[in-house]
């Protein structure tokens, strides 16, 4: 399993207990083949993306891209 997407769950884990805003987790470039058992704790995740890039739609402006920050 890969350590930064382990890494990055449990950093979503600790900002949902702060009360912050964790509903997006990105694990992006993580080199996962499989969605890691742990991210079933974080129930709060609304959106959630296993890609280097997506869009996302932004009402007035349209279709936006998106780039992981994660680092391979």
């Amino acid at each position: 399993m890969s350590e930064l997407a382990l890494k990055l769950i449990r950093e979503n884990i600790e900002k949902h207990r702060r009360g912050e805003d964790a509903t997006f987790l990105d694990l992006g470039n993580c080199g996962i083949t499989e969605v890691p058992e742990e991210i079933g704790e974080c129930v709060w995740v609304e959106r959630l993306t296993l890609s280097k890039d997506w869009v996302e739609f932004k009402g007035d402006i349209g279709w936006i891209n998106k780039v992981s920050q994660n680092q391979p």
